[in-house]
């Protein structure tokens, strides 16, 4: 049976028990407002010369739903709409919870894909340090989506004051990638990864790796002249951390996408933060890559932001970020356009500049 609609047919059989027990629900929502522009005459990442509200606003609403029966099971539902998507509204995750001991979670559904360091809360702008994460590693050219239809298994337990986690998971999509100011379609068939965590009061250590099937149409997007799409695979990698002694905060996160039989580059990307917390201001220095090869679509670049964090109160931040992006000689880096030895224009340095106010409630 589809996840989803196993999940709401569960759902309808709970809430006939309603009157038998005391379920609660439980509602959340995050917001998130702001604006970036660049320099550059041609867009990057979809920002332009022009001030652009959609590439960091976002709107949330999360519900939980425990139906107080005998099973330990409970409910997710979460609505998201991002002015990146055009503010269309999903359902960005809808699963059932399954947790039959302390140490064990099975999760059904529509499920968070636990690709990245910051998977688990990309689209509340309070839990970064940034207006947004840096988009060499986590852009929509890397990967594209944050959610499958499947399922994933958690252990985790304690070693003294060290917890530690392993996630399997399982999953499918079917979602749109930006490829060079492109839309290509893509259908994921399969995705299949691992999660290893540890975590302590001074931060945390986390290791991924995924195996990924799918279709995309990009030679037909492109008009021809690309190696044959059909049936790509991926091979996602990622490994990072974040620390804080005093008031010293450190970030760092790798991830390698290796391609097969696509038109699409295999990469490898990163980032380093530092930041120093001053009461309610963390200024932060990041410093990111992406190095693309085994293709003609040529996307290296690095960049160098400065940040700036104020904490306004315990659920709410403002956000201030100048970046400086330097596309490596015949790449178009993650412009909008092809490199210049496939007939796109050729791209400069650009200076991008983005403020936000994120909000939970």
């Amino acid at each position: 049976m589809n996840p989803i609609k196993f999940i709401a047919a569960a759902s309808l059989c709970s809430l006939s028990f309603s009157s038998l027990a005391e379920p609660t629900v439980t509602t959340n929502a995050f917001i998130t407002a702001g604006i970036s522009f660049t320099d550059s005459k041609i867009d990057y990442a979809g920002v332009g010369r022009n001030p652009n509200s959609s590439d960091v606003s976002k709107v949330g609403l999360q519900f939980n739903f425990d139906p107080d029966i005998d099973l330990p099971i409970d409910f997710t539902f979460q609505l998201l709409s991002k002015g990146r998507t055009g503010w269309s509204v999903e359902a960005e995750w809808a699963y059932l919870s399954y947790t039959p001991t302390d140490t064990l979670k099975v999760t059904v559904g529509k499920i968070l894909a636990p690709f990245f360091m910051l998977s688990q809360s990309i689209d509340v702008g309070i839990t970064y340090p940034w207006a947004l994460p840096p988009e060499d590693v986590y852009g929509s050219a890397n990967i594209p989506f944050n959610s499958v239809a499947g399922f994933d298994i958690t252990y985790s337990n304690y070693i003294g004051d060290l917890e530690y986690s392993a996630t399997l998971y399982n999953g499918e999509n079917e979602f749109n990638v930006p490829a060079a100011g492109l839309t290509v379609d893509v259908d994921m068939q399969r995705t299949t990864g691992v999660v290893f965590e540890l975590r302590n009061d001074y931060g945390m250590l986390r290791y991924s790796i995924h195996d990924i099937e799918f279709t995309d149409n990009v030679a037909v997007a492109t008009g021809g002249g690309f190696p044959n799409a059909t049936d790509g695979k991926v091979l996602f990698t990622t490994y990072g951390g974040k620390f804080e002694w005093g008031n010293i905060m450190l970030m760092a996160e790798q991830a390698k996408r290796a391609m097969s039989n696509s038109a699409f580059p295999t990469t490898r990307s990163w980032y380093t933060t530092i930041g120093y917390r001053v009461e309610k201001y963390l200024p932060s220095l990041t410093y990111s890559e992406i190095e693309t090869s085994n293709s003609p679509i040529n996307q290296s670049e690095s960049t160098l932001t400065a940040a700036l964090e104020i904490t306004t109160s315990p659920a709410s931040r403002l956000n201030f970020e100048i970046s400086r992006i330097s596309p490596d000689t015949g790449s178009a880096g993650l412009f909008d356009t092809f490199p210049a030895a496939l007939g796109g224009q050729p791209v400069d340095d650009t200076t991008k500049i983005t403020s936000s106010f994120s909000l939970v409630f």
